[in-house]
């Protein structure tokens, strides 16, 4: 991944062409409501209008999985960095 780590499915990550990296964001399923924290990890979705990539724990948490594309709702988290 573009944050230098290997890719971990099990892990609650994404992909944004325009977050920074080590960003953490709070992803909403609109048609489940349910939310789930995720680390931006890597670069993307260069596919499609899409904005975002989840991996596949964090589509699992908001109840997309089976769907493939769903809309959500983003909330950048306050930065708690180093």
């Amino acid at each position: 991944m573009a944050d230098g780590h290997l890719f971990d499915e099990r892990k609650a990550t994404a992909a944004s062409r325009t977050l920074p990296l080590g960003r953490v964001i709070r992803v909403c399923g609109l048609r489940t409501e349910r939310c789930v924290l995720v680390t931006v990890t890597d670069r993307g979705p260069y596919a499609g209008h899409r904005i975002l990539d989840l991996s596949r724990a964090a589509m699992a948490a908001i109840g997309g999985l089976d769907a493939g594309v769903v809309p959500v709702l983003i909330h950048i988290e306050p930065w708690r960095g180093p």
